[in-house]
């Protein structure tokens, strides 16, 4: 059975590109809001998490904390993406810049 990657963007461009990208080697599930990544977690046995940091509402980070602050998830692993490599993002943890963010 393969394991199960969380693509959490809001762009459903980004979401065909997740897909296309892993879907060989992994299940990918994707959502475009951090309330139904959430409920994802709890419903799917989750193994990764992408995450964009940019999104409307809940931002990544903010959903990034949530996550960690829930003790079964505090150790789930988390890639976090992003449009920008400011030094903001950078002071946050590594960081890996989205190659096909616009310019």
């Amino acid at each position: 059975m393969k394991k199960t990657i969380l693509a959490v963007d809001y762009s459903t461009i980004m979401h065909q590109i997740f897909k296309q990208a892993l879907s060989q080697e992994y299940r990918v599930l994707v959502v475009d809001n951090a309330i139904d990544a959430l409920s994802m977690i709890y419903h799917e046995q989750v193994k990764v998490i992408l995450l964009d940091i940019l999104m409307p509402g809940i931002d990544g980070l903010e959903l990034c904390r949530t996550i960690r602050s829930i003790p079964q998830f505090q150790n789930l692993p988390t890639m976090m993406l992003t449009a920008t490599d400011s030094y903001f993002d950078k002071v946050q943890g590594h960081l890996i810049s989205n190659p096909l963010a616009s310019e």
